[in-house]
């Protein structure tokens, strides 16, 4: 399990519409990664999801909320706190099917609830979005 994450080959995501140009290459599903900053060769990573359009902005703006406590909400406010951002990477472009990448970067790093890591992801991969995307597909 490791918390550093190397930036190489990753591309790092500023703007939504850098994200827009990113994923309109008719890729329909990306792997992102939340860090904390500052930016380096090697970062910690505190959150892992999969996206479509602009999820990977999405958790910034559910943490303004401050109904909201999840671990993620409270990172990413602390970063906040400090006059910084989050730092966004995305680890990969997909057409289909991007669980098993999702699956594979939460078990390398680990997650805070379990004791094994850096991830304050709520679960160990989004089965549920899963589920609901296989069931779309399955009726197209």
């Amino acid at each position: 399990m490791a918390s550093l994450y190397s930036t190489e080959g990753r591309t790092r995501v500023r703007t939504a519409n850098q994200l827009r140009a990113l994923v309109s290459a008719g890729n329909r599903f990306y792997v992102y990664l939340l860090c904390y900053p500052p930016d380096a060769s090697a970062v910690r990573t505190f959150y892992v999801g999969i996206g479509q359009g602009d999820r990977l902005f999405a958790h910034e703006r559910e943490a303004a909320d401050l109904r909201i406590s999840s671990a993620k909400a409270l990172a990413i406010r602390d970063i906040q706190a400090d006059g910084q951002d989050v730092v966004r990477y995305i680890d990969g472009l997909f057409d289909a099917s991007p669980w098993h990448r999702e699956q594979e970067l939460i078990a390398q790093f680990g997650l805070v609830k379990a004791g094994t890591g850096s991830l304050t992801n709520e679960q160990e991969y989004a089965g549920s979005l899963r589920q609901r995307v296989l069931s779309y597909e399955s009726t197209r």
